[in-house]
């Protein structure tokens, strides 16, 4: 066999890669990251979504495609006919000019791994492929039992955001979970301040726009508390407005839950309103409210929303701050028969140990691990993740053993 034989037999055989763009630039974009990889930068071709149909039907049968359906009148059918052309486990890449939600979720449905509006950058490129090219669970990885919590508050005040961001610090820190704390409210959220951080860039920009949201964000924009723990949140003005989509709130999620064991999400009430969907891939939904008149109502309408949104979730009642209203209150008892529910958890009213969290610019639980909030906390924690401490589960086994 000649050069040029062997040459051409390489191009329509089995590769790792390929890539078929209609534009010079992108092409060349695309060239560096493929070399990044170890890849020839030939094997990136001129000729889009044609040019690919084209390569496929002459035998080629890379594992990774790269497909730009920019000139194409009708990329779902053209992107049908590759389908066809397609082994089931090759990984498709799309590239294109419309930004449309629309056609992004039609994509999606036709198998299409990723799509990426153009221009595109290397580092877009780049963080794009390493996603598509990480083990899954079909591929014999490691499957992560990722979890989603919904933390909403039933009225302003009642302490979400305190229980929110104690939760996630007890599962990074107590119960070695590698956790996230997600807080939507992109206005007035207090994750940062109660653990000491800077907010983290682009998140507002990329909740209004589901194609924004890629691996490449996500690692910017994630703030690290510690090793296990880390907060994606942001600090907008009013002006900035507060514009969620629902479809990139959606995509963010999955993408933590890729990365993370525990995804929390401190959910306000503005974006329950806004789209209760919000609430659809979570796991497990925690309404708090304070023991008040006003409390009890709001929490009937979320718990109907929570059960009508995420049917599937488990859902957590708590009172928080007990005791802080004394005569005011609503007994636990009477607020039970008007959500007819129970009320799972009861976190008493501690203001030394949240003033002294504040000082210290630290969650409850780390300010203030032996106080009444704290233990509260660290039960309910432990009972809506099903934790066993690391250091219990070590002494059981010993035991077990000395026993044997």
């Amino acid at each position: 066999m000649t050069k040029s034989e062997t040459v051409e037999a390489e191009n329509v055989g089995e590769r790792t890669f390929f890539a078929a763009v209609d534009d010079v630039v992108t092409q060349a974009c695309i060239a560096r990251v493929a070399e990044g990889f170890g890849w020839p930068a030939d094997w990136v071709s001129e000729g889009g979504l044609e040019a690919a149909i084209q390569a496929l039907d002459a035998g080629m049968t890379p594992s990774i495609l790269i497909v730009d359906v920019s000139s194409s009148a009708d990329p779902e059918a053209d992107l049908q006919r590759l389908a066809e052309l397609c082994d089931t486990d090759v990984r498709v890449l799309a590239l294109g000019s419309e930004n449309d939600i629309g056609l992004y979720r039609d994509l999606m449905a036709l198998g299409v791994s990723d799509y990426l509006v153009k221009p595109v950058t290397a580092e877009v490129i780049q963080a794009a492929l390493a996603h598509m090219m990480a083990p899954s669970e079909e591929d014999g990885g490691e499957a992560r039992e990722s979890r989603v919590t919904a933390i909403l508050g039933a009225r302003g005040g009642a302490g979400t955001s305190t229980v929110a961001t104690a939760m996630a610090w007890l599962m990074a820190h107590q119960f070695d979970r590698k956790t996230v704390l997600f807080d939507l409210d992109l206005n007035f959220g207090t994750s940062a301040l109660m653990l000491d951080l800077e907010p983290g860039k682009g998140l507002s920009e990329a909740l209004a726009n589901p194609n924004r949201v890629d691996e490449l964000f996500v690692a910017r924009g994630l703030v690290r508390e510690s090793e296990n723990l880390m907060l994606l949140s942001a600090e907008e003005s009013i002006g900035s407005g507060c514009n969620i989509d629902i479809d990139a709130v959606m995509r963010l999620t999955n993408m933590l839950c890729a990365t993370f064991d525990e995804v929390v999400m401190d959910v306000p009430r503005h974006a329950l309103l806004a789209d209760a969907r919000i609430l659809a891939n979570a796991d497990r939904i925690v309404v708090v409210s304070d023991p008040s008149l006003a409390g009890l109502r709001d929490t009937r309408q979320i718990l109907k929303a929570a059960r009508e949104y995420a049917p599937e979730a488990r859902i957590v009642t708590v009172l928080a701050q007990a005791g802080r209203l004394k005569d005011a209150e609503v007994s636990k008892a009477d607020f039970e028969a008007a959500i007819d529910t129970v009320i799972d958890f009861t976190i008493p009213y501690d203001p030394k140990s949240v003033a002294l969290a504040t000082a210290l610019a630290s969650s409850v639980p780390e300010a203030a691990p032996k106080g009444l909030a704290a233990k509260s906390l660290i039960d309910m924690t432990r009972n809506i993740g099903e934790f066993v401490e690391p250091e219990a589960e070590s002494q059981s086994l010993l035991r077990f053993l000395k026993k044997g």
